[in-house]
Formats: C-alpha cells, sequence, structure tokens
C-alpha cells in the first residue's frame, strides 16, 4: 500500500487535532472537577466551621430583604441609616423591649416630667435586659423623673450625635447623656456596617449604610450623608463597585473588606485568594511598658470631633451635656490581665471644660474589688451589662448629678 505525503500530512493533522481535543477536554473535566471540589469545600466546610474568611452575596442579599421587609429589630431612616420602629415591641426567652410613639424605649410612663434624655448603641438601650431593669429605667426611680431612652442597637457615636440633633427639639431636657462605647471607636471611622464587620472580625454579618464624619482639608471635619437615601436603593450594596465608590476613600476598614475573596465563580481562585487576605492592624494596641492601650488615631480624632460637637449642641440649646464612658466584659479582662484600661487614651485626649464624664469602667473596677465578686456579675452571657450592673451604672450616674447640684 502506498501512501502518499498530501495523505500523511493529513492523517498527521488529525492525529494532532485529536491530542489538542483530548487535552482541552481533560483540562476542562479537571478545572470543573477542582472548581465543584472547591465550592463544596466552602460551602459544606469552610464556612460552616468558620475556617476561611470570605463574603457570601447570599447574606448580603438575605440581610438586605429582611431590612426592606422590616423584618430587623430596627427600620430604614435616610439620615441615620435606620431607628427603632415607633410602636414596635418584641420578646424574647429572656428579656423583652418595648418602644414608644417617638421612638423610645419605655420607661417609667408613671413620672411625668422629662430630665434626662440618654443617647448611644446598645449599651444605652440596654440589649437583654427588660424595661425594667434598664439603667434609665433605675435612674427614673432615684431622681423621681422620666428619662428617655433612645439607644439605638449598632450606633456609631456619629449616629447617636445627630440623633441628638434631629430629637433634641421635641424631647428637650436639662441634661442629656451620650454613651460612648469602647467599640464605638472603630464603628465612628465606618460607612457601611458589612465593611466594618468583615474588615475587623472577619464575621460575614450584614448592615446598612450610615453617616460618618470624615477629615478634610486642615483636618476640618465635613459630615458624609447616608449614601443611602431610600430602601429600594439599599439592593445597590449588592455591588462591588458601588461599595467602593461610597466607602474607598472614607472607610477605615474597606482595604481590608477589599482584600477578602467574594464567594463566587471562579471558586477556585477565591479559595487561593483568602490565604493572601490583607490583615487588618488592631485598632487598640495594648502597650505593656506604659500601661497604655493606643487607639487608633482616626478613630480617636473622629470622636474628639463628634464630643466637641455635642458639647457645641449643648451650648446652642443650652441643655447640660454628660459622656458616659461604657466598657465591655473583654476591657474589664485586659484590665485584670495586664493592668491597662482601654478607654484611658481617648479621656486624655478629651477637652474636659463644659463636659462632665462619667467613666464605668473606673465604677465596675471599684465595684469588683469593695464586693470581691466576678465581672461576670455585671454582664449578660460576657456581652451586654446586666440589671445588677444596669443599677451600679444608675447609681454613679445619680452621684455625679448630686455632685455637680443638678437634681436641685
Amino acid at each position: 500500500m502506498i501512501i502518499n505525503r498530501c495523505d500523511e500530512h493529513k492523517m498527521t493533522s488529525r492525529a494532532r487535532l485529536k491530542i489538542f481535543l483530548f487535552l482541552i477536554i481533560f483540562f476542562l473535566i479537571m478545572y470543573t472537577s477542582v472548581e465543584i471540589c472547591s465550592w463544596i469545600l466552602i460551602e459544606y466546610y469552610l464556612i460552616p466551621y468558620n475556617k476561611i474568611k470570605i463574603i457570601t452575596a447570599s447574606k448580603i442579599n438575605d440581610g438586605i430583604a429582611n431590612f426592606t421587609k422590616g423584618n430587623f429589630l430596627y427600620d430604614f431612616d435616610p439620615v441615620l441609616g435606620w431607628i427603632m420602629v415607633p410602636y414596635s415591641s418584641k420578646i424574647y426567652e429572656d428579656w423583652s423591649y418595648h418602644i414608644d410613639h417617638n421612638g423610645a424605649r419605655s420607661n417609667n410612663s408613671s413620672k411625668n416630667m422629662a430630665y434626662i434624655s440618654t443617647y448611644g448603641d446598645s449599651f444605652t438601650f440596654c440589649n437583654q435586659v427588660c424595661d425594667d431593669e434598664t439603667w434609665q429605667y433605675y435612674l427614673s426611680d432615684m431622681t423621681k423623673t422620666r428619662v428617655y431612652n433612645f439607644g439605638v442597637s449598632g450606633y456609631g457615636t456619629d449616629q447617636a450625635l445627630l440623633k441628638i440633633e434631629r430629637q433634641y427639639g421635641d424631647s428637650p431636657t436639662k441634661i442629656v447623656i451620650l454613651g460612648i462605647l469602647s467599640e464605638n471607636l472603630g464603628r465612628n471611622v465606618n460607612r457601611y456596617r458589612a465593611v466594618y464587620y468583615m474588615g475587623r472580625y472577619g464575621v460575614d454579618l450584614w448592615g446598612s449604610t450610615k453617616p460618618m464624619f470624615f477629615p478634610a482639608k486642615d483636618n476640618e471635619y465635613v459630615l458624609l450623608e447616608n449614601p443611602v437615601k431610600k430602601p429600594e436603593d439599599l439592593y445597590r450594596l449588592k455591588n462591588s463597585d458601588f461599595v467602593s465608590q461610597i466607602c474607598e476613600k472614607y472607610d477605615y476598614w474597606y482595604p481590608y473588606y477589599n482584600s477578602i475573596p467574594k464567594f463566587k465563580f471562579p471558586f477556585f481562585w477565591a479559595l487561593v485568594k483568602a490565604n493572601f487576605i490583607k490583615k487588618s492592624p488592631p485598632f487598640v494596641v495594648l502597650d505593656y511598658d506604659t500601661k497604655v492601650a493606643v487607639i487608633n488615631k482616626s478613630g480617636i480624632e473622629t470622636t474628639k470631633h463628634i464630643i466637641r460637637r455635642f458639647i457645641d449642641y449643648s451650648k446652642e440649646k443650652q441643655f447640660i451635656p454628660i459622656v458616659l464612658f461604657f466598657p465591655t466584659n473583654q476591657d474589664l479582662k485586659t484590665y485584670y490581665e495586664f493592668n491597662i484600661h482601654n478607654l484611658s487614651q481617648l479621656k486624655d485626649a478629651i477637652d474636659f471644660k463644659d463636659l462632665i464624664v462619667i467613666d464605668i469602667f473606673d465604677i465596675f473596677r471599684e465595684t469588683l474589688i469593695k464586693k470581691k465578686i466576678n465581672g461576670e456579675y455585671l454582664y449578660m452571657d460576657g456581652t451586654h451589662i446586666s440589671p445588677q450592673g444596669n443599677h451600679i451604672i444608675a447609681r454613679a450616674i445619680y452621684n455625679a448629678l448630686q455632685e455637680n447640684n443638678l437634681l436641685n
């Protein structure tokens, strides 16, 4: 049999084509297998067992959907980000709360004269205790007046201040208390709550956008309004370009959030990228030599500006401003382990002129020493403050009011 060169060339080309197609099919099969295995590994092992830091779109989508449907504890607000829902209530297994027509937590309605109003986050709202176990309720009994509780879970100090400026005209009081939790300093340099959670803690929790104060030229602060003005626009947060637009230049936590891979195709690349996440530096650095908690400068300066604005507003409206510092259970543990006060740097940076400051950290520390009790006594499951702790807070505020002749 004679095979000419033309036929031989055709056979060689066909063989090469077959090999090429085989390699393509083999590669596609292998790549598909790798992608499927990566997806299964992430979905059923790494995420459920917190083995990986990755952003899941489903959590964000579910959060937006629940928020727009009113399934959260609070409601959308175009200015503040979110507010407590008037006339709402919630009953949990071991605590409950009720919100009145003003959006304040129900508190001793038998007391007619409102002398004190309070603003802040969940430590002001008093999560995990009933309406008659809040420090505002106990303070109301001690002062024989009504104490407004305008705390809102998840608030930064910036939101709390803006709520004061909006609410005070409708609910004026002689004394206004601004509660500041040590963690608020991280929230005060954040614009989109999901960015803060993922950037700092690696916790895939959704949260709405919020206003924030940002240092412009010459270190003058400007108010950046809430970037989302309507509930239906919350769905824009699914778009990473929109998140970048509102956060990249302003949100302290965005660089760390942006380095976290998204749980989407290609899954293998997300798996690889997860090993090269940009680690966020500690917001609080414990200096064991000086016994000082060195807090990130942006958090200190921004919070100082908020407090300064609070004082200026008090002069304009002629009320007495009080700042109430709350410690977390971890703050107390840090003190007893390293003799370091996590809020000392912020306290040192504040001008106490025209301002009353009550540091609950010092009050709790003295209580623990005198009564020889464990710090867990003051907290519910190590998180929010217990009824016993709230009573101690109320007594500390009452004593401060007496010392400054504000109860006459």
